[in-house]
């Protein structure tokens, strides 16, 4: 039985409540872009048990549409080939290099440029897509550029850990698995990146198939990527290409199968967009896969790199941040 003072007080209590999401919500905008500096703003955001996701907008520089999950950049709300700065041509590089990709995994959709840009593989007839924060499903909704992938037939969204789903559905193999996995050093990465993970993946990929994550930089991912797959390849920006079957790029391989993405019914490569210097399709052609000795050769790391795994955690804990590379 509610007394008439408890009935005050919920009252008050929901007044309050409201009052204070009111002052959030007028304020995020300033809040946030204070915080980051003031050519910042936000489009929108979204808040859950999860963190905070922002959409915003750096005024100074002109690029729109950032996603920010918990204030960390988390991808670019674009697919455009000409102004390709989110470098979707790492992307892009798997249609050049696997034969006839069927069926494809992706790990982590945030803002969904990436789900969106692999809906263009022609020969893809299934793409499953792993999300642990449902939150990034609504702005997706908001945004015509990537909101297709919700009507998409090919493509199925779980909301659920990437590791956790992938033991339990270990029965599904794919040809590609993409991962355009957040820092390395951030706390929790380790369930991608360590070894164990990559033994999971593994076991989830067919013959010939390819599993393409982003480093972001550490050495170390790609030291334990090969400590499990035959072949292990640092490409553009760090993101790692990872088989038990050689890769090798061949120009007019490349071209062709670049030639037959499709987008909404129309080649994703007109033939201007195949000139644009900075243009995803030149990126993708001009892309070099370097192995373990060249890259450490090449950063001149000043110490070995190591295998990361569940037990030594080092990206997150030894290394970190400042002393990973």
């Amino acid at each position: 039985m509610i007394t008439k003072k408890s009935a005050v007080s919920v009252s008050a209590f929901a007044i309050l409540g409201i009052g204070c999401f009111c002052l959030v919500d007028k304020h995020t905008d300033y809040i946030f872009r204070d915080s980051l500096g003031q050519d910042i703003s936000i489009s929108s955001y979204i808040e859950n048990r999860y963190g905070v996701i922002h959409i915003a907008n750096d005024n100074k520089d002109g690029r729109k549409n950032i996603v920010l999950g918990n204030r960390m950049y988390d991808g670019i709300l674009n697919i455009d080939p000409d102004n390709d700065i989110n470098d979707l041509n790492r992307l892009y590089l798997l249609a050049a290099i696997h034969p006839n990709p069927k069926k494809a995994l992706v790990i982590g959709v945030s803002g969904g440029a990436w789900t969106r840009a692999l809906s263009s593989f022609p020969t893809l007839e299934t793409i499953d897509a792993i999300e642990i924060n449902k939150g990034y499903l609504d702005i997706i909704k908001q945004y015509p550029v990537v909101s297709p992938i919700l009507d998409d037939h090919r493509i199925n969204i779980y909301i659920d850990d990437g590791r956790r789903w992938l033991k339990r559905n270990s029965d599904k193999k794919y040809d590609l698995i993409i991962m355009n996995t957040t820092y390395h050093w951030r706390s929790g990465i380790t369930n991608l990146l360590s070894q164990e993970m990559m033994n999971i993946l593994h076991n989830s990929l067919n013959p010939n198939g390819i599993l393409a994550f982003n480093s972001t930089r550490s050495l170390d991912t790609l030291k334990t990527a090969q400590s499990v797959f035959k072949h292990a390849y640092w490409g553009t920006m760090g993101f790692i290409y990872a088989s038990d079957s050689e890769i090798n790029i061949d120009d007019n391989v490349a071209k062709n199968r670049l030639d037959k993405l499709v987008l909404d019914g129309k080649p994703l490569f007109n033939e201007a967009s195949k000139q644009v210097k900075n243009g995803a399709y030149q990126k993708t052609l001009a892309t070099k896969l370097l192995s373990l000795d060249e890259v450490e050769k090449l950063y001149n790391l000043g110490r070995d790199t190591e295998i990361i795994t569940d037990s030594n955690m080092i990206t997150e804990y030894k290394y970190g941040f400042l002393r990973n590379n």
